[in-house]
């Protein structure tokens, strides 16, 4: 029996955003209180393998759309002042 997985560009598709989006979360939240969720697998020779692939069944989709739907919103975090005119 085959066991599907899917990537980050799938995981894209299904978040409505891009596979490079995917990869820059699962980066930018690695060592945050809520991590991008972790995979289920790696093709390759594992996390550390630069070019190893990882890997998310399908059923934890809900889990990944809830991790994103727990992100701060855009413009939350302050930015730069906004200059008076």
């Amino acid at each position: 029996m085959t066991i599907r997985y899917l990537g980050q560009a799938a995981i894209g598709r299904h978040l409505g955003v891009t596979r490079h989006l995917v990869g820059t979360w699962r980066n930018r939240y690695r060592d945050s209180p809520t991590p991008f969720p972790e995979p289920d697998v790696w093709i390759g020779d594992g996390e550390d393998d630069d070019k190893a692939i990882p890997g998310w069944l399908p059923e934890r989709m809900n889990e990944v759309r809830a991790w994103k739907a727990s992100l701060p919103g855009q413009g939350s975090g302050g930015g730069r002042p906004r200059k008076d005119a």
